[in-house]
């Protein structure tokens, strides 16, 4: 009888090995630091994986024994160059065919949540887009910028390129996104309300041009008041660490959002031509104060964009700097002119944060409201408070009137019929060629925000956002409205389908981006939302996921438009940067020198706050390591050799961990020992390196348009 007992103990720790070495995506399991690091191979039967390891005892004994060790909780480092090599060629898509990481998830209570009824139930009705605004604006002439090849130095060309610094050095143009201060101050205008200050918003392009142009102008203040931490925490620090004794020159576009888009378009091809041929506006900061930008009042001749510029938007800044690379590109416009054309040429590339490149749901809900006049105006404006984190109408303003004031503003073409039908086409005009049309990088940013008001009850942010606009939205992915958002399926995800749920994170971030995944696609239950990078979450955990056929090649949806990054930032980051330490503590108990700098905590969710902090990559077109065929800069980068879309040093910058709960079944027969793991619940996570201490800005002024 204990020969049988025997032979069946052995045959089950063999059973064991099979099921641990199955014929695809085999791995093999390590022990490090007495925890586990193996990923997982993909179980037929959903039992966890694991391995068997076999160690002489040095005594025998007559009778088995088995032993289980207590379960531990760990998170540890995990070898990128191990688990996942291929990730280390640069581009996201390898995850594809990367080992399963299904865990046994013993006892996961998922989330319930239960939508509430809407405001905006079905389809909002909305106004056909008019194409036909803005026909008497002024020509816009150009002529090109002093020609600065590498070795000049001077007032006009600036300095030669130096890749130790963010875009090697190149001039920058700032485009902001919508400031609604300016549509507060109008509404407020309108009504006599808001005081001399708030009767400049409406002044209008291009009449009072001044007002957008003039340093003390009321458009232009706001714009610089809205780059300023970029420009005093991240930009000049960044030149001071690379040891330049001058700081980088810049222009400060000012486009109103008072007025249609194909304004904002207008004023800010006509602000960048005027700075190429004159160098107004144009300024400068001193890497070694970090204080405010002052006017570079030596620069007032050709030069600026001499050896090409690099454009970084913002939200709203991200569709009206593409489409207005493309319209002077194609000379599409009655007001554009054939001189125009060469305008695109001297811009190496574009880096848009957080854009809106397929609209807003919320400005939607608001157009749609005034132009029907009814019981949903008092709805759209406590969505439009919600939405900006401000009251937009004065309580003596009635709520229809007000919204029909934002009619004719920026909001319109903020719609996604508007930005989709409208704009969209011209977004994506440059077609397959990259001669004429200018590369945009897009940072990426899904926050785990969880505000009733504009996620349910207006249904206006489905999927992963930033509190403001869907990731679909800012990957420029294709618009229908019965689709969105863009959507992935899962793979095998563990006993009770909760692999997409991270038991790696406090419960206050983890049930929001599983809500954002999975509780707002109520009419499609067997998809699960996508973010920048859909084999990640936002926060970078592994998702073994596949069926990614509503996800355009490349992630985003637009052509020349690529996405290079995703973060859990919140919308407003980029104008709120650095605004002081972070009050949160890390996740993982690391320090950072100086402390760090993160982004909006998540709420007080079920009595508890996180913090919000994690990067991971999202490239997933190779040719970004590439100059993508602009030569225009070949005579200037000669000295410094071809400079990229994106620096090939981040294909190596990516760091893994691994968070999980295991025990350990120890077997002894005769003179050996036979140990096997098994993980109660295991997540993998593949983020940017430093992630703790640094953020996507850092990593923009790191890698994009640097060799």
């Amino acid at each position: 009888m204990r020969i049988r007992a025997l032979f069946v103990l052995i045959m089950s720790v063999c059973s064991f090995t099979l099921l641990s070495s199955g014929p695809a995506r085999q791995a093999t399991a390590a022990m490090q630091g007495g925890a586990p690091s193996e990923p997982i191979p993909c179980q037929p039967d959903g039992l966890p994986g694991g391995t068997v390891t076999v160690t002489p005892t040095g005594s025998s004994s007559s009778s088995p024994s088995v032993t289980v060790e207590g379960d531990q909780t760990v998170t540890q480092t995990m070898n990128i160059a191990t688990e996942f090599p291929s990730l280390l060629a640069g581009n996201d898509g390898a995850l594809a065919d990367s080992p399963c990481v299904v865990s046994f998830d013993v006892g996961m209570p998922l989330p319930s949540v239960n939508a509430p009824s809407g405001l905006f139930p079905g389809k909002v009705p909305f106004p056909v887009p008019n194409p036909a605004q803005a026909a008497n604006l002024p020509p816009i002439s150009f002529s090109p910028p002093l020609a600065c090849l590498q070795a000049q130095a001077s007032i006009a060309c600036g300095a030669p390129l130096d890749c130790r610094l963010p875009f090697c050095g190149r001039d920058i143009i700032f485009v902001h996104g919508l400031i609604t201060t300016e549509l507060e101050d109008l509404i407020r205008a309108n009504h006599n309300l808001g005081g001399s200050n708030a009767q400049n918003a409406l002044i209008p392009w291009p009449q009072g041009a001044a007002a957008f142009t003039s340093p003390t102008g009321y458009f232009r203040k706001l714009a610089l008041l809205t780059w300023s931490n970029f420009l005093r925490l991240k930009l000049a620090p960044a030149y001071q660490a690379a040891g330049a004794s001058q700081g980088p020159r810049f222009l400060v576009v000012a486009w109103p959002a008072g007025q249609r888009m194909e304004f904002g378009v207008h004023a800010t091809l006509s602000q960048i031509s005027t700075a190429m041929q004159t160098g107004a506006g144009v300024m400068t900061i001193n890497p070694n104060q970090a204080a405010t930008g002052a006017v570079s009042a030596n620069l007032q001749k050709q030069g600026f964009c001499g050896r090409g510029c690099v454009i970084v938007s913002y939200s709203t800044g991200g569709p009206i700097a593409i489409a207005a690379m493309n319209m002077a590109a194609h000379d599409s416009r009655p007001w554009t002119t054939g001189s125009l054309r060469a305008l695109p040429t001297f811009i190496k590339g574009h880096v848009a944060l957080h854009p809106a490149l397929g609209g807003a749901q919320v400005a939607q809900h608001v157009i749609a409201a005034a132009n029907t006049v009814g019981p949903a105006c008092p709805a759209a404006v406590a969505l439009l408070n919600a939405w900006s984190t401000s009251n937009w109408v004065p309580t003596a303003v009635a709520p229809c009137v007000a919204l029909q004031e934002l009619n004719p503003t920026i909001l319109y073409d903020l719609a996604p019929p508007s930005m989709n039908g409208l704009w969209r086409p011209i977004m994506a005009m440059g077609g397959p060629s990259v001669s004429t049309t200018v590369p945009t990088l897009v940072v990426a940013g899904a926050h785990p925000t969880s505000n009733a008001v504009i996620h349910w009850q207006a249904q206006s942010l489905p999927g992963y956002d930033d509190g403001v606009v869907t990731v679909d939205s800012q990957l420029g992915r294709p618009w229908l409205p019965a689709a969105m958002p863009r959507t992935l399926s899962f793979g095998q995800w563990g006993l009770f389908g909760a692999h997409y749920y991270d038991r790696g994170a406090p419960t206050a971030k983890a049930v929001p981006y599983f809500i954002d995944q999975n509780h707002e696609l109520a009419t499609r239950p067997a998809t699960h939302a996508a973010a920048p990078n859909p084999y990640l979450a936002p926060n970078g955990m592994v998702l073994p996921a596949v069926g990614l056929s509503e996800i355009p090649f490349g992630s985003s949806g637009i052509t020349n438009v690529f996405s290079f990054l995703q973060s859990t930032s919140n919308h407003m980051f980029p104008e709120s940067v650095g605004v002081g330490p972070d009050s949160q503590p890390n996740e993982s108990g690391h320090g950072c020198p100086g402390g760090t700098y993160s982004y909006r905590p998540t709420g007080n969710y079920f009595g508890s706050q996180a913090s919000v902090q994690e990067e991971s990559r999202a490239v997933f077109d190779s040719s970004v390591y590439t100059t993508r065929g602009r030569n225009h800069f070949a005579p200037v980068e000669a000295a410094t050799g071809a400079i990229p879309l994106l620096s090939y040093n981040l294909a190596g910058a990516i760091e893994g961990e691994q968070k999980g709960r295991y025990i350990r079944i120890r077997f002894t027969i005769l003179w050996f020992t036979f140990s096997r793991t098994f993980w109660i619940w295991k997540r993998d996570y593949v983020r940017m390196r430093d992630w703790r201490c640094r953020d996507e800005i850092d990593y923009t002024l790191e890698f994009a348009f640097r060799r």
